[in-house]
């Protein structure tokens, strides 16, 4: 007895690549995991061009050393940092760390050298490289780094309240994260992407499906059928016939199928189509808020050369200065006990003052103190400038017109001239 044949089926993502079908259908590449939450960057400028901004401001900042209250431009410190390695620059350690820290929530770093001594070098190793597993008490067991470079097995060592991960005498690394929802936010950071994912994939498949309709000639817009049943020849001359007259220079194509009479069928903009500006913007908008990048900063239409200006200093104030804040801290925590320094009394941060964006609010601060004329030139000079005292700078001066409030100045002034007389007599 035969079986009946079985049709076979298959699930499919029309319009977009494989690896985003497979993406969409299992929902594999929803910025869980660091590899997945990479992936989300590089394939969609929703993401990447909000985290750039960043990143691209937070590189080009100069740290200093503070001391106390003192910021110190020169530092054995500031010179390690200035080339952490023969691979990389201050700039590029400082683009590498910050953006691996944006997409994935977490950067992982990795010291050279003796590891009781101030390092030789140190790199960034990217998040996707590094595995983590938990202890009985849902601590990490050990750091795994794969890959290529410096891979290895890292153990936990622990002094007092110091904890670092070795992999031997000569190498160390070190994990600056945020918090996460998962293991009581022991093991991994979360990346942002996370929440964003839906919006971030949103504007992944748009693109796909519009580059996936052009490269393949378009999608269909007419469809001639030929009601009468044609032999092959005429056909051919047929289709030949109307693709010749309605079809041109176009992403748009035109289909000729046969069987009895001719109707012809539109297959024109549907509202899909239609609302995939108003979808596209709002996953940019949504991924940008996101990471507190100000909308002039990242479209147009929402941009004025004010509301531009006014955003760069809101992108310093809620993304780029929060970001050195944490990376700097985790820096400081990270090297200043194999520099011998205590880590409580001194610390890697940056000037506001050297920050360009930053500079002209600063002077428009410093104009409306002045006005309100409480403090000397010499404070001012200090606080906001960083200057040292002039001749005759810690004198507050007022207008010499001020008096008592209820003073009658015209008695006063006849007092003041009868008392005068007097005296010269």
């Amino acid at each position: 007895m035969l079986l009946p044949e079985v049709e076979k089926k298959s699930s499919q993502v029309l319009g977009t690549s494989p690896e985003l079908g497979s993406f969409l259908l299992f929902g594999q590449t929803g910025g869980q995991t660091p590899t997945s939450a990479l992936s989300l960057y590089r394939k969609s400028t929703a993401v990447s061009i909000p985290i750039n901004k960043i990143t691209k401001a937070f590189s080009s900042i100069r740290p200093v050393i503070q001391v106390g209250d003192e910021l110190f431009k020169e530092h054995i410190i500031l010179d390690f940092l200035e080339q952490p390695s023969p691979y990389f620059t201050r700039e590029l350690f400082f683009q590498s760390m910050s953006t691996d820290f944006l997409v994935t929530d977490e950067t992982e770093i990795v010291l050279i050298g003796n590891i009781n001594r101030a390092p030789l070098q140190m790199q960034t190793i990217s998040p996707a490289n590094i595995n983590i597993n938990e202890n009985e008490h849902g601590y990490p067991s050990h750091i795994g780094i794969t890959g290529t470079t410096l891979t290895g097995n890292y153990l936990p060592d622990i002094k007092g309240k110091r904890l670092r991960y070795l992999d031997g005498n000569f190498k160390e690394v070190k994990q600056i994260r945020g918090y996460s929802t998962k293991n009581n936010s022991q093991l991994r950071g979360e990346s942002l992407l996370v929440s964003a994912s839906r919006e971030a994939k949103q504007h992944i498949a748009g693109n796909d499906h519009n580059l996936a309709l052009l490269e393949k000639g378009g999608k269909l817009y007419l469809h001639f059928h030929l009601k009468t049943d044609l032999e092959k020849d005429d056909f051919d001359a047929a289709k030949n016939a109307i693709l010749n007259v309605y079809t041109g220079a176009t992403a748009n194509k035109v289909a000729v199928t046969s069987g009895e009479d001719m109707d012809i069928t539109e297959l024109g903009t549907n509202n899909r189509d239609m609302d995939f500006a108003t979808l596209q913007n709002m996953a940019k908008e949504a991924v940008a808020l996101q990471y507190n990048v100000p909308l002039p900063l990242i479209t147009v239409a929402a941009s004025t050369l004010d509301n531009y200006k006014t955003a760069v200093v809101a992108l310093y104030d809620d993304a780029v200065l929060p970001l050195a804040d944490t990376l700097f801290s985790g820096l400081t925590d990270y090297l200043m006990p194999r520099f011998g320094l205590d880590p409580t009394k001194i610390k890697i941060t940056y000037d506001p003052k050297s920050i360009t964006a930053l500079v002209d609010r600063e002077l428009a601060q410093l104009e409306k103190r002045r006005k309100i004329n409480i403090e000397s030139a010499d404070e001012l000079r200090k606080e906001s400038l960083g200057k040292g005292p002039i001749a005759g700078g810690d004198v507050v001066y007022q207008p010499a017109s001020n008096v008592p409030l209820g003073t009658d100045v015209l008695a006063d002034e006849e007092t003041d001239a009868l008392a005068r007389d007097n005296g010269n007599k």
